[in-house]
Order: C-alpha cells, then structure tokens, then sequence
C-alpha cells in the first residue's frame, strides 16, 4: 500500500481530491480519531523534549479497538528499554513513550509550525502501517515529515516488528505459533 494521505472531509471527496483517506476528527475540539476504518497515530516531540508516540485513547469510545493498535502499543512499550530493537536501516532511533490521549488537529498544525511532529501513520490489519504524509484541514494544507522516503523510521521500524511476527521470523509474548509443513 501506498502511503496515506488523509484529510478531514467525506470520503468521496477526499478521494476526489487525491486523497487515499479521511482523517475523522471529533468534536468542537477535533480531536483526531481515525483514519477511516484505520488507527492513527503521531509521533511527536514533546516541548520539554520528549519522544512519544501519541494515538486517540479508548475511555471515549471515539475509536475502535483495533487488534493492529494494540499490537502497536504493546511492541513499542514492550521494546522500550532494549536499545537493539531501535534500529530501521542502520540507523538508530530514540525509543517512544506512548501516550493514549485525546489530541486535536490543532495540536498536530501546532507541532509541524514548531518544527516538532516527526511522522504520522495508520494501523490496520490489511496492511500492518501505513505513513500519512499529507492531511488538508478546512482547505490548509499539513505537510508530515518523513525522514525514510515515503515512509519514516518508526513507521518503517513498528511494520517491520509486526511483518517479521506474523511471517515467523521472531516471535512476541505468545501471539502466535509457527506451525511446520509434514509432507
């Protein structure tokens, strides 16, 4: 899958316009909920200098709780503290802080005018991670960083985590269990 491109409208209309998504925000405080049927999340640099990786919280029922979120959030907390695992292409990359909270498009606008959103992704079960690059709010354009081509780094790092899982290359805390061809 290509990566997202997102925008809060109706969907027949952010197809229209080149858009592969509708980013749904709600509320008077838009906050940022999903991307369709997707999870979305943001990773961000905090003002005092904190990396997190920020996705709408559950107590709302503003989301749906999706197994790919999940697994996303129990990766990145489950990882945190081992150095190794923090490496996409050579590069080493600073762990997350997750953070499941209600956050505003406002929120997002203000962290790119600051020079602080790092990247932006969906989760879904089709296709584990896919980068946001671009989300247009009331006709202004969003542009996300992307520090790996069409990708970034974590997006890149979380669906490589997911893929080597679910194709038996590593395994995590049980989730699943390769089972050998007999002939």
């Amino acid at each position: 899958m290509s990566p997202t491109r997102a925008r809060s409208t109706t969907h027949a209309d952010a197809i229209a316009q080149g858009f592969d998504q509708v980013l749904w925000l709600f509320g008077n405080q838009q906050y940022a909920t999903e991307a369709g049927a997707s999870n979305f999340f943001v990773v961000w640099r905090t003002k005092e200098g904190g990396l997190e990786l920020v996705t709408a919280g559950l107590e709302n029922k503003t989301i749906l709780e999706g197994i790919t979120r999940r697994s996303v959030i129990e990766l990145v907390n489950a990882r945190k503290d081992d150095a190794q695992s923090w490496t996409v292409d050579g590069t080493n990359l600073e762990p997350l802080t997750v953070v499941e909270r209600d956050f505003s498009i406002d929120e997002i606008r203000e962290t790119v005018a600051e020079g602080r959103l790092v990247e932006a992704f969906a989760s879904g079960t089709a296709y584990f991670i896919a980068p946001v690059r671009h989300i247009r709010h009331r006709e202004a354009d969003v542009a996300i960083p992307r520090e790996k081509g069409d990708s970034g780094h974590y997006a890149a790092l979380i669906k490589g985590w997911l893929s080597d899982i679910v194709y038996g290359r590593s395994s995590f805390s049980g989730w699943t269990k390769v089972v050998k061809e007999t002939s």
